[in-house]
């Protein structure tokens, strides 16, 4: 954990990469969950015993407006979030990412224990699971969720091993455990992944196990006991997703992105062949972070060791598995496999990036590295062959790298660029020296790792006959490892995001409006200023469908990715869209995006039902039709607004980001319209003095909300209410609570025959 300790509790300096996910989403993302956990509000009381702090449910700094409870990735259920609520944003993401990280290694290490590996084996193991390039990378891309999600995997498999050896119901509990905190932890990808993968892990070893019906049972129990621990956030989340721009899946060309690259398997020896050093960038296929195999040189002989130490039954089961995974982390690359996967398995279609699949290798790689070097400790003799190969390959490592480059170096580099896969800048090529150092650190990579292959064939024939020299190669695993792992460790100051120069032109252009900001999308939600767009998959399908209409594309295709070709849209007033951030290669400047800005709330009597989304867009985009006197709803309102001119008021009784409490008075039934992103889940409670009982919240203009008004005065509140969270809330606790007494009790394991006698 030293590499983390110089900025531990930093208040402004953040690991990971400058421009990647931290810097881009989550040091927003932790400034909202800070400001709203330290900042005076009335704590809503459905939380008080969830949280020790006031939780958002809404976020309305994005995509004007979508679900945040709802978003996974805001982690809200999730302890650690609590726990470094308090501190500053730089420092909490700072806190996690070292959290993680120790208790990756720590879960791997009680595992490879648990199968009576030595201590020294198992924390090699660990150490291979903290620093390889399969977990350590996606601390240099910023991807809070994705190391929460991962960090707890090994529970689930070290749980399925429990139970298959004893039958005992605390190892299905224990699975269960890591299943619904990789849930917690936010990255729902990464979740069902592991499902996928413990499914398989499952199929391949339950076959070894006496009284197979029961053991099958057990197994079967555990992802639906992790659905009910964390109910209280899978069924929010569920919830909005069915509303958002995944509810259907994604298009075959959005979920096809990011397969692993076959030719990324040259990683597991040479991790920066294709550059992703300080002086040259990465030029292989999709993104360096997920396209990465490094375990150590060692720790892959030793992974292979380990693996030919295994039983035969166990070592055809584990090299399938192994085989199977890879095949579905290549993604699109096995095009029959993916094809497949992405029409029938249910909620396949809903991600992309199949390269992760490749942390399940580094993660049994871990663990059978730590089944070699526990072999070598109990001084079995590797074959005098094995380490003959390794001295081999990496003759032929060194002899490439020293020769390699000229015009096959250059052919490599240009069919990366056209497989359209390679998103480095064709710019990047023609400055002075890169070419020259991209072909040098190739070079390098490979002769590096041919040394490394050498020293470790090596010392494993020294290993015949000194038995002390898996010493030496333990240490060459953890300094092959350490070396790699402070290499990709960059850091970033807060004072470099763009979202302070935002915040300085908004602090002088002081009102009540939304900005389309494509410098830093996210940057609103440090400093409470609603934007037009973001940077995440949680956006409501019905705002991303309108917002790709404005752009002049087809809505069918809307996702959370869009290209904004146009930014001066009339419609973009009906959001309040005032301003456009745009860089002009020196400033950040804000430009006028709409001549005609709406207020937070208007009343409107006029009125036309259209429920195809098509008629609804066209219309709206007619120069004739007036937003500001006319609105378009999808059923008839009740009341029915009187067509007439309404003398009204309108007055805030106070607001937070989940709920807004009105007093308005009309003299004639009308519709009051407030111009934030609709969802089926905002609802409209009656207040005190109303002279209405019952609100409807209906979508206007296909992306807003309008609330039919009778005559008179009215109070009442408009707050978000998530789709499951009062159940989820319920199931989560009976659910801790039984297993809980499950556990303490061995009489309710008895008589509910949950294991042997």
């Amino acid at each position: 954990m030293s590499l983390f300790i110089w900025n531990l509790f930093s208040d402004d300096t953040v690991y990971s990469q400058p421009g990647a996910d931290v810097y881009s989403q989550y040091i927003y993302q932790q400034h909202f969950i800070h400001t709203e956990a330290v900042r005076d509000r009335p704590m809503t009381p459905v939380w008080k015993t969830v949280a020790p702090f006031s939780l958002p449910l809404w976020n309305p700094y994005t995509y004007g407006g979508h679900s945040f409870v709802g978003d996974s990735q805001s982690a809200l259920f999730y302890p650690p979030t609590w726990l470094v609520a308090y501190l500053s944003p730089a420092s909490a993401l700072n806190v996690l990412m070292a959290f993680h990280t120790l208790v990756i290694g720590l879960c791997v290490y009680m595992w490879a224990a648990w199968r009576g590996l030595r201590p020294a084996a198992s924390f090699v193991g660990g150490v291979i699971a903290m620093l390889g390039g399969t977990y350590f990378m996606h601390i240099y891309a910023g991807h809070m969720s994705n190391l929460g999600s991962m960090a707890w995997a090994p529970l689930v498999f070290w749980g399925i091993d429990g139970w298959l050896r004893t039958r005992r119901i605390k190892w299905v509990v224990l699975s269960a455990a890591g299943a619904a905190l990789q849930i917690y932890a936010g990255h729902a990808q990464y979740a069902y992944y592991t499902a996928i993968v413990a499914g398989l892990y499952s199929l391949m070893f339950m076959w070894q196990a006496e009284r197979r019906v029961a053991v099958a049972a057990g197994l079967l129990a555990i992802y639906p006991l992790a659905a009910a621990f964390s109910a209280i956030q899978l069924l929010p989340s569920y919830g909005a997703m069915m509303e958002s721009v995944r509810a259907s899946g994604t298009g075959f060309d959005f979920a096809k992105m990011f397969g692993f690259p076959p030719e990324n398997l040259l990683t597991l020896v040479a991790p920066w062949f294709y550059g992703g050093s300080e002086k040259v960038a990465y030029w292989g296929r999709c993104y360096l972070w997920e396209m990465q195999l490094y375990i150590g040189v060692a720790g892959l002989a030793l992974a292979l060791f380990g693996l030919g130490g295994q039983k035969t039954g166990d070592r055809i089961r584990w090299g399938a598995l192994l085989v199977i995974v890879c095949l579905l982390a290549f993604g699109v690359n096995v095009p029959v496999l993916y094809k497949f996967l992405y029409k029938l398995a249910p909620f396949y279609a809903s991600f992309r990036g199949a390269s992760k699949f490749v942390f399940f290798i580094g993660l049994f790689g871990a663990l059978l590295a730590a089944t070699g070097v526990n072999r070598l400790l109990n001084k079995e003799k590797p074959a005098i062959g094995w380490g003959a190969v390794w001295c081999g390959l990496g003759v032929v490592c060194l002899i490439f790298g020293v020769s390699f480059g000229g015009k096959g170096w250059e052919s490599m580099k240009d069919w990366m660029i056209r497989s359209n896969e390679c998103y480095l800048n064709p710019g990047y090529w023609v400055q002075p020296g890169v070419m020259d150092a991209a072909k040098a650190l190739s070079g390098t990579a490979l002769q590096i790792g041919g040394a490394l292959l050498v020293a470790t064939g090596a010392l494993m024939l020294a290993a015949r006959k000194v038995p002390h020299v898996a010493w030496a190669l333990c240490a060459i695993v953890v300094a092959e490892l350490y070396v790699f792992a402070q290499n990709n460790l960059p850091s970033f100051k807060t004072s470099q995001i763009a979202g302070g120069e935002v915040r300085e032109i908004l602090a002088r252009n002081r009102g009540d409006y939304r900005v389309l900001n494509l410098i830093a999308p996210m940057s609103g939600m440090a400093f409470r200023s609603e934007g037009l767009w973001g940077n995440e998959p949680s956006v409501l399908k019905r705002y991303s469908e309108f917002m790709t209409f404005t752009q002049g594309d087809d809505p069918d295709t809307a996702n959370q990715n869009l290209h904004f070709k146009r930014i001066d849209s009339r419609l973009f007033g009906m959001l309040r869209g005032r301003y456009a951030f745009e860089f002009d290669g020196a400033n950040i400047r804000a430009v006028p995006i709409s001549q005609d800005v709406m207020g937070r709330f208007y009343i409107v009597s006029n009125y036309e039902v259209i429920k195809s989304r098509d008629e609804i867009f066209k219309t709206l985009a007619n120069p004739q039709f007036d937003l500001k006197t006319k609105v378009i709803l999808e059923q008839e309102p009740n009341p029915k607004p009187e067509v007439e001119s309404v003398e009204y008021t309108v007055r805030l009784v106070n607001a937070s980001t989940d709920q807004w409490t009105l007093e308005v008075t009309c003299n004639r039934a009308t519709m009051l319209v407030m111009t934030d992103a609709w969802s089926r889940d905002w609802k409209a409670v009656t207040l005190p003095g109303s002279v209405q009982t019952n609100y409807d919240v209906l979508p206007a203009n296909y992306i807003l909300r309008a609330i039919p008004l009778t005559a008179g005065r009215h109070v009442f509140r408009i707050e978000y209410v998530p789709w499951g969270l009062a159940q989820g809330r319920g199931v989560t606790f009976a659910a801790i609570a039984f297993a809980g007494c499950v556990l303490a009790f061995p009489s309710w394991r008895r008589k509910l025959r949950l294991e042997p006698a």
